[in-house]
């Protein structure tokens, strides 16, 4: 339900449990909300107050993992071993990134806060660099990586040593 402090009274949104997207690393915050991005059923979808009630439409399905950017305009998502983005908004068409001719090792990515460093491993193993620009031939030696919110790779190998990209 959101409460509309000028009619006083609550508006249903949906009967189905969501939860509102919103960039990482960010407060929620919204000046009103007659237009807002939430993932329900494995789904996202924009939902737009027209009058005592809310629509939703969807935006996307079918993805194994996504990340909103910092603006909230674009997502990143990947599904079928490819790495694509969409606008958040219905109606948009998908880009694959890539995966076009070859897929991805995993569904797994790691991407900054505004989505321009990406990195994700490849069939074999490899760690590529946004399109396709491999940065390491074998991934193996490493257990963990993790993402900045600015666009530095941190890896972790089997001995506890650190290394970290440059974009």
């Amino acid at each position: 339900m959101v409460y509309d402090s000028s009619n006083k009274k609550n508006i249903e949104v949906d009967d189905a449990s969501f939860a509102i997207l919103t960039p990482a690393y960010t407060v929620l915050q919204f000046d009103d909300f007659d237009s807002f991005l939430a993932e329900s059923d494995g789904k996202i979808y924009q939902y737009t107050r027209k009058g005592d009630k809310y629509e939703r439409e969807k935006i996307l399905s079918g993805y194994s993992k996504y990340k909103l950017s910092d603006d909230g305009k674009t997502i990143l998502f990947s599904d079928d071993y490819e790495l694509k983005q969409i606008a958040a908004k219905p109606g948009a068409k998908e880009k694959i990134i890539y995966g076009d001719k070859e897929e991805m090792g995993s569904n797994s990515f790691y991407a900054s806060n505004d989505l321009k460093p990406v990195y994700f491993e490849g069939e074999d193993d490899e760690l590529f660099y946004n399109k396709g620009k491999e940065i390491l031939d074998d991934t193996d030696d490493f257990d963990a990586a993790y993402m900045t919110s600015f666009g530095v790779l941190l890896l972790v190998d089997e001995d506890d040593d650190l290394y970290y990209t440059t974009g």
